[in-house]
């Protein structure tokens, strides 16, 4: 007979959730019972599941099994119980199930992983020692997550059998320190005392994870108990990780109590800050009052902690809605109360709670005018400009103060952002329109980050740009990099032009440096012939020395020529030094006679030799 097709239920909390079906391998004739299969009808319940499985025989349980896994939808719920029905009715059969799972005699246990952490949570129910055995022997990386599941299924065994299987289990790659965690959060409410004692007799990782999982859970009840008891602990480590879980829920209960705990010392132990239970205590009062939060900060944030933990801090009181205004008006209170000079050398946009921008840059462009504001638009502002370049320009123009309109676009679009726009072509035509409105001040900034974007687009138009916007030039990453551009676009003597046409001597140098760095990996004997032919100036200085760091690895004696060549003092010296630093590393003998027979001025042929030598 042909392959069957049957429809199979999703069970969710209310009910039946949904309908899947699929083939079965098996001939009709062959199927055993299905009775227990859920029906739109009659949903499977727990209490109902309990019952049918019950019933069911060591086959209908395997195969039963076996269809759950080749579906589309796991049901977790009903493949915990199936397992550990079989493991109790036939535990010889399941055993030797999983251990040919997936029907692979060579890679035993080595499919997914659900039904081997059921397998053997349930084993462990009911015989720890011999699970425990039997997951030590499993080999390879599953044996870990065997040994994991035994150590969670050992919750309904007595005490001493599970002080005795950890101690035996031996402490190997896994360290099951989350495993033991895990299962501490189930004695230390079956047995508080017993739970305590045992942690104490536990060995590196899994006494780590003991008192770990204690304290997370005792912490909700009595944190300042769980405190003193973890602080009793021997080993440094476990003691101030488990002081951060416990910090962490305090803050959540209580933050004003958590507060003066933050500042103490313990004889013995370095200051017990700890950022992640400050920054949730501000998170949590900032949900109701953000003067509360900033006076928090003011009060309690060691100051030597601030700059390190101000991203953190902000990060958690973002939490999961960036455009929170609450979260807006807490950051603002905070930055307001922070010390200037902590403030001069944070740099916040370079953190990840700034991923989601358009939401937090609205919030705080909602927020009433403060030192804090201000502060967190540039912040915000040079990732933003990376983005939406028009929309920030637009938006800070309407700012009605004109010195805070300047300082968030001089920040937005400061240099030491970066120039990392991938701007669309509208993207930057909107651009384009918004940087004529710009303050005249900071027009050459937005026009740099203009003639950047174009450079990938158009680098004819970004040149145009520097053209018009001669101060843009200021960058050397953006002139190398339009330079670069240009000669995927342009000839040489075409590219020559424009370098010999920008506004200043270093921003030629620039041009030129560029132009050969993005021609050399193409054509290096053009970009050679292309130098020889430059008439004498910075211009063709910067290019032969650009060129000697080119070909310092390739050819080194013709790069140490095109060093000797150049006739500016400062670039002849720097480039020599770059190329005899490389030559000598392969070849140090030739490097040094290189030297000694060039024409390079006295002094600078001592500085060189000396350099070799090691000597200032």
């Amino acid at each position: 007979m042909g392959n069957a097709w049957i429809y199979f239920a999703t069970i969710g909390a209310g009910g039946v959730a949904g309908w899947f079906f699929g083939p079965l391998s098996a001939p009709v004739a062959d199927l055993p019972a299905i009775a227990y299969l859920p029906s739109a009808a009659s949903p499977l319940t727990s209490q109902g599941a309990v019952s049918k499985i019950s019933a069911m025989t060591p086959g209908e349980i395997k195969f039963r099994i076996e269809t759950i896994l080749a579906s589309p939808v796991r049901h977790s719920q009903e493949l915990q119980l199936l397992m550990a029905r079989w493991v109790a009715v036939d535990l010889e059969a399941a055993k030797a199930w999983m251990r040919a799972f997936p029907d692979d005699q060579t890679r035993p246990y080595d499919s997914g992983s659900q039904p081997l952490k059921e397998f053997f949570k349930a084993w462990a129910a009911l015989d720890p020692a011999a699970a425990m055995a039997e997951a030590l022997a499993v080999g390879g990386e599953k044996t870990f997550t065997a040994q994991d599941s035994v150590i969670v299924g050992l919750a309904r065994a007595d005490f001493a059998t599970i002080q005795e299987v950890l101690t035996n289990t031996p402490a190997g790659k896994n360290n099951p320190r989350d495993a033991v965690a895990e299962l501490m959060k189930q004695l230390i409410a079956r047995d508080r005392p017993a739970a305590l004692a045992l942690a104490r007799t536990l060995p590196g990782a899994m006494g780590d994870g003991a008192v770990q999982g204690i304290a997370s859970v005792w912490a909700r009840t009595d944190p300042g108990a769980a405190l003193v008891w973890s602080q009793e602990h021997p080993d440094a480590g476990t003691r101030d990780s488990a002081m951060k879980t416990i910090l962490t829920e305090w803050a959540r209960q209580d933050p004003q109590a958590l507060g003066p705990m933050l500042l103490q010392k313990r004889e013995g132990q370095a200051d017990v800050f700890h950022m992640d239970a400050a920054a949730e205590a501000v998170a949590r009062l900032s949900e109701s009052s953000p003067e509360a939060a900033a006076k928090f900060v003011k009060e309690f944030y060691p100051r030597d902690k601030l700059k390190a933990n101000l991203s953190s801090l902000f990060f958690r009181l973002m939490g999961g809605d960036t455009g929170n205004p609450q979260s807006a008006a807490a950051m603002c209170a905070v930055v307001n109360v922070l010390p200037a000079e902590t403030l001069a050398t944070t740099r916040l946009w370079r953190n990840s709670w700034m991923s989601d921008l358009k939401p937090s840059w609205e919030r705080i462009l909602a927020e009433p005018d403060s030192s804090g504001r201000q502060f967190l638009l540039g912040e915000i502002g040079r990732k933003f400009a990376s983005q939406n370049p028009a929309q920030l320009i637009q938006d800070v123009m309407k700012l009605p103060d004109a010195g805070s309109r300047e300082e968030v676009l001089r920040v937005a679009f400061g240099a030491e952002g970066g120039f990392n726009f991938t701007l669309t072509r509208e993207g930057t035509e909107a651009f384009r329109k918004a940087v004529d409105s710009m303050p005249e001040s900071v027009r050459n900034l937005g026009a740099a980050h203009l003639a950047w974007s174009l450079g990938a687009l158009d680098p004819q138009s970004a040149a145009e740009v520097i053209r018009q916007y001669p101060g843009a030039v200021e960058s050397r990453n953006l002139v190398e990099n339009l330079g670069i551009r240009l000669t995927e676009k342009v000839d040489l003597p075409t590219a020559q032009v424009w370098a010999a046409s920008l506004p200043t001597a270093e921003a030629q140098g620039h041009g030129f440096s560029g132009i050969v760095a993005g021609q050399y990996s193409e054509d290096s004997e053009a970009t050679s012939e292309w130098v020889r032919s430059l008439p004498p100036g910075f211009g063709r200085d910067s290019a032969a020395s650009s060129l000697a760091n080119r070909a310092k690895e390739d050819d080194p004696e013709a790069a140490f020529a095109w060093a000797a060549s150049v006739q500016d003092d400062k670039l002849r010296n720097d480039a020599a030094k770059e190329v005899i630093k490389s030559w000598a590393a392969v070849d140090r003998h030739a490097a040094q006679q290189a030297v000694e027979e060039s024409s390079l001025p006295a002094d600078q042929k001592t500085s060189l030799l000396n350099s070799l030598s090691g000597q200032p």
